[in-house]
Parts: structure tokens; C-alpha cells; sequence
């Protein structure tokens, strides 16, 4: 079976085309600032889309790691969070989990992807 392209691949084209396509064909100065705004409103809705499952990422990861130490307790990222930090500050994670820096790490490319998606995240992080 074969896929179309995913949301982000789709929001990218018609603002790429909104960008960069269309300007030269629009000939009135509102009519061109109102696509400039369209193309900054599916920017924002890409951006929004890869925090939304960058924050889905990071839930189901904490969940996890929390529940292999005894756990989740919370169920929302914030709650999760203040959990995974009341845990550490108790000595529940040592600065030698591997888990836990693995959570981080995935934390961090989750964020930069979102960020910017062009960020290459095969730099060798420690």
C-alpha cells in the first residue's frame, strides 16, 4: 500500500506555494499581506502539531520510566514531571541511570525537533 505525504509534508507545500509561488500573482498590497499571513498560520499549525507529539513523546517516556521505579502516580506531563523531579531530588535516579539520561536526551531532540525541524539530530551527544 502506498502513503501520501504526512500533515507537516502537506502544511509545508501550500505554505511553501504561499511563500513563494503565489506573491507574484497577487497584486494588491492586502492581498498580499493576507498571505503572508496564511502562510504564518500553517507555520504555526506545523509547529504546533510537532509540540503536541513532542509533549505525547515525553508522556508516554516518563510514564514509563516512572512506572520501572514504582510508579506514575500523575497522569499529566506537568504532574509527570514534578514527579520524575521529587524522585530524583530523594535519590529514587542516580546520576548513573541510564534511563534517565536516555529521557533527557530523547527530551532534548523532542524539543529541538520542534524548534527547528531541520535541526540534525545525529550529532553525537554524550
Amino acid at each position: 500500500m502506498q502513503y501520501g505525504p504526512d500533515r507537516s509534508a502537506l502544511l509545508d507545500a501550500v505554505r511553501d506555494f504561499l511563500e513563494h509561488q503565489l506573491p507574484d500573482q497577487v497584486t494588491t498590497s492586502a492581498a498580499r499581506y493576507r498571505v503572508k499571513i496564511a502562510a504564518n498560520l500553517l507555520r504555526m499549525a506545523n509547529e504546533s502539531d510537532r509540540e503536541q507529539e513532542s509533549a505525547r513523546a515525553e508522556e508516554r517516556r516518563l510514564v514509563a520510566l516512572l512506572q520501572r521505579f514504582g510508579g506514575a502516580g500523575e497522569n499529566d506531563l506537568t504532574g509527570l514531571n514534578a514527579e520524575l523531579e521529587r524522585r530524583i531530588e530523594t535519590g529514587d535516579f542516580d546520576s548513573d541511570s541510564g534511563a534517565l539520561l536516555e529521557h533527557f536526551l530523547l527530551t532534548l531532540e523532542g524539543q529541538l525537533a520542534v524548534i527547528n525541524p531541520n535541526f540534525d539530530l545525529d550529532l553525537a551527544l554524550p
